[in-house]
C-alpha cells in the first residue's frame, strides 16, 4: 500500500480478485496505526511504501507471515 491510497475519508483499496475498489474509512485505532506508521515511512512521497518489507519495498502478505511470527508483531 502506498500513501497516494491514504486520504482524509479513508483508505483506497482496490481487491484485485475481483477488481472491486472501496474505501475503508477511518477507525481510531486505524488512524493511531497510520500515525505511526509515519514515523517509519515517507508519507509526504505518495509513492512511498506505507509499510516496508526487511527488503525495502512493499509489505506483502508474505513478509506479514515470516517477519510477523519472528518478531512477534501483530498486523491490524
Amino acid at each position: 500500500m502506498q500513501w497516494r491510497q491514504v486520504t482524509p475519508e479513508g483508505i483506497f483499496i482496490q481487491q484485485g480478485k475481483n477488481n472491486v475498489s472501496q474505501i475503508k474509512q477511518w477507525t481510531d485505532r486505524l488512524k493511531q496505526a497510520f500515525e505511526l506508521a509515519k514515523t517509519f515511512s515517507n508519507s509526504g512521497n505518495p509513492g512511498a511504501f506505507v509499510l516496508m518489507g526487511s527488503h525495502g519495498s512493499g509489505f506483502s502478505k508474505e513478509d506479514s507471515a515470516t517477519d510477523g511470527r519472528r518478531q512477534g508483531i501483530r498486523l491490524l
